[in-house]
């Protein structure tokens, strides 16, 4: 049966009708992780806002009743998103938000019909793009109970007189018991007028948010249109077979010259063309990291379009070439790691080195399960295992500590050459900062001085900043070690 295809329509099963929901207990939890998002996002990003994800995921739950496979995916997104609290990387921090943000969302989408395991790439973007028609529905929904609550005021009385009177003695018997807790309280009240604004419109914007997750996993999505195979020009699949062998070729032949310069069987080319081995080794990464970005399109637009669908022979020369391609990509691929790799003992580190490893050992893995697709004949769990890659990828950044590692691995170049780039150190994150001070001692006088003021700063930014919401652990770290900051005295050179 072709993966990617699907039931006809009268076979299927008809989806469950959209619950209902009360739009006042809509509003009510809505509010609630709006006040918690802007407590959360009013100061660096820490521990507040992954409280912040896990009671939005937890009212979403109570609210919708989810499927499993749902709840799988709305845990994943929490267990992501948890890494801002872990490291303080501002780009460690965007990845886990974007991935963990994601995950939750496409909870939401399979939250009543649908299994997110099976579902096809195509059914995947119908369900994204459904949350932006709900906006409109989301916000109107909590609306109604403020715009048209005049019929049931006196529900709305009886309500406030159980409410106000004891959240009210609550509020002043904890907030008299706790000095910190009721600092938290007055936090709102004591925020100048300029910034009551900034308040508001974050306490909306999650609110909405919010609604708009909950009232589109209230209601079921067709998308079987989606689990139809996707026409594409040249259906027939020949020409995207003539182009996978093309690719196959070009590729297949980069690699023969790759195998023979490793061997040193090129070296009278590289004589001719005035380069070092070193040199060679140490160009052409983002170009190969491009080649097999474009060879596993290829791959994935010939699938679609049918090459392994038709006569024994037209999928037999779909199987081998691409299988072939797919072999070649991963030696490029390697390629391009070690190139790298070179480069980086060559200059040293820095993030956007590093993420380009991680790019290539992403693709690498997604290619190899795109290869095992088209030996299996099977693809419906291709988009799945992408989403597992994409989470795997921010869970092993955040359990590295990349600027951490960065940073010793610059120290460990700096020890055996001498060379050492101090302005990569210096714009590290406070996840670097107990390496940077414990290396203080070991660099010359000059590039001393110029990291000891960039960490007397962050450690005057860092005492300025409160704990509570915004609490992280590699901050809490590098408060502790920049409390031990050696005196910088005894640098007398001019620097």
């Amino acid at each position: 049966m072709d993966p990617f295809g699907s039931l006809p329509e009268h076979l299927l099963p008809p989806p469950p009708p959209g619950r209902a929901i009360a739009p006042a207990v809509l509003l009510a939890f809505a509010a609630g992780i709006g006040v918690v998002t802007d407590v959360a996002l009013s100061g660096a990003p820490g521990i507040g806002l992954v409280v912040a994800v896990v009671l939005a995921s937890a009212a979403l739950i109570a609210l919708t009743l989810p499927s499993r496979a749902s709840i799988v995916f709305l845990v994943a997104g929490v267990v992501t998103i948890a890494g801002v609290a872990v490291r303080a990387s501002p780009v460690v921090t965007l990845i886990d938000l974007a991935i963990g943000v994601s995950l939750v969302a496409l909870g939401a989408a399979f939250a009543l019909t649908g299994d997110p395991f099976t579902a096809t790439a195509r059914a995947y973007g119908v369900r994204a793009g459904s949350f932006l028609r709900w906006v409109p529905t989301s916000t109107a929904a909590l609306a109604s109970p403020l715009v048209h609550g005049a019929g049931r005021s006196a529900a709305l009385r009886r309500t406030l007189v159980l409410i106000v009177p004891v959240a009210g003695v609550l509020v002043l018997l904890l907030g008299s018991a706790d000095p910190v807790f009721a600092h938290y309280l007055g936090a709102p009240l004591r925020a100048a007028p300029e910034e009551l604004p900034i308040h508001a419109g974050r306490t909306v914007v999650a609110a909405i948010a919010f609604a708009a997750l909950t009232t589109r996993a209230l209601r079921p999505v067709d998308d079987t249109r989606a689990s139809s195979p996707l026409r594409l020009p040249w259906d027939a699949g020949l020409e995207w077979i003539a182009l996978v062998m093309a690719v196959t070729t070009v590729t297949a032949a980069f690699v023969l010259v790759q195998l023979a310069t490793m061997f040193g069987g090129a070296q009278h080319v590289l004589d001719q063309e005035g380069l070092t081995y070193a040199e060679y080794a140490r160009t052409g990464f983002w170009q190969m990291l491009a080649s097999a970005g474009i060879a596993g399109t290829v791959i994935a637009g010939a699938w679609i379009a049918g090459a392994r669908r038709g006569s024994h022979t037209k999928r037999r020369a779909f199987t081998w070439a691409a299988l072939i391609l797919v072999a070649t990509v991963v030696v490029i691929l390697v390629s391009a790691f070690r190139r790298l790799a070179l480069y980086e003992e060559a200059y040293g580190f820095t993030w956007p080195r590093l993420l380009g490893h991680t790019a290539v050992v992403a693709l690498g893995v997604l290619i190899l399960c795109g290869g095992v697709a088209i030996a299996t004949g099977h693809a419906r769990w291709l988009p799945v295992a992408g989403l597992g890659v994409l989470v795997v990828t921010a869970l092993a950044l955040t359990w590295v500590d990349p600027e951490r590692f960065i940073a010793e691995r610059n120290l460990d170049r700096y020890h055996r050459s001498g060379e050492v780039d101090i302005g990569e150190l210096a714009g590290l994150s406070p996840d670097a900062a107990p390496t940077l001070v414990a290396a203080l001692p070991t660099l010359e006088a000059c590039d001393r001085m110029a990291l000891h003021d960039r960490l007397a700063a962050e450690a005057e930014a860092l005492g300025n900043t409160e704990a509570g919401a915004s609490w992280n652990a590699a901050r809490d770290r590098a408060r502790a070690a920049l409390e031990g900051l050696p005196p910088i005295d005894d640098i007398t050179s001019d620097c």
